[in-house]
């Protein structure tokens, strides 16, 4: 029970965080020089986690998978070679 409402609260917020950031972008034009710098450097703070966890994921997904030779057909292990 903790865990799905755990994964709800946490898909809500994602929602609305991502709801928040479209309409910052789609307001941008019509906001002030000082809004635009503060929405601006809290979104490279973002820009920065996310950049570290998608480059930390890409690693971690290039690598290839224990017991991942017994599960390839021979066709592909031709291709590969």
């Amino acid at each position: 029970m903790y865990k799905s409402l755990r994964a709800l609260i946490e898909s809500a917020l994602h929602r609305r965080s991502l709801r928040r950031w479209q309409q910052l972008a789609d307001g941008a034009v019509s906001l002030s020089g000082e809004a635009l710098r503060l929405n601006r450097q809290r979104g490279r703070q973002l820009r920065r986690h996310i950049d570290r966890l998608t480059h930390l994921a890409e690693l971690h997904l290039a690598l290839p998978m224990i017991g991942y030779n017994d599960v390839v057909p021979a066709s592909v292990h031709l291709l590969l070679a």
